[in-house]
């Protein structure tokens, strides 16, 4: 069972293991209860290559209109082969 609590200022408590404390940490899981763990971030948020990639073409997409956030996310994000 998953079950998720939301606390003040925005923070998300994601239980994906009944059996683990919500202090616990990693190296304290099972094997098992990790990868339900994994399982349901990757199925819930963008991680990895799929974040990486929307970011960019989030950066791009403000680049191609010009835009002052444009300018200055192109030049941190994607380095001076932008253009920018």
């Amino acid at each position: 069972m998953i079950t998720t609590r939301h606390r003040a200022g925005g923070r998300v408590e994601v239980h994906a293991c009944p059996r683990a404390s919500p202090s616990s940490q990693v190296k304290d899981l099972k094997e098992h209860q990790a990868q339900r763990v994994a399982q349901y971030i990757q199925q819930h948020y963008t991680v990895g290559d799929e974040l990486k990639r929307s970011i960019r073409d989030n950066v791009l997409a403000l680049i191609r209109m010009q835009s002052y956030r444009g300018q200055r996310w192109g030049a941190h994000t994607l380095g001076p082969w932008t253009g920018c």
